[in-house]
């Protein structure tokens, strides 16, 4: 399934700051395409931020256009 191919950028921010990003390779898993990516912000980036916005991006292939996802809100441990 070669529409099931590309990537995916992931982004965390903190307010208008990145402070961390990856890159995930989408693969096709349990009949749907997936991916997953871990993001560990060094401490000093995030300072003293309480929540994290995390995006993604898919960054399109030769059949499918680019596409960002919604943005997910999540608390800093």
């Amino acid at each position: 399934a070669p529409r099931c191919a590309g990537r995916v950028q992931v982004k965390a921010l903190a307010g208008k700051r990145l402070v961390a990003s990856t890159r995930a390779t989408l693969r096709r898993r349990k009949g749907a395409c997936r991916y997953t990516a871990v993001l560990r912000p060094k401490a000093a980036k995030v300072r003293s931020a309480k929540v994290l916005t995390v995006t993604a991006r898919f960054m399109g292939n030769a059949q499918m256009q680019p596409r960002a996802s919604r943005a997910a809100k999540v608390r800093v441990r």
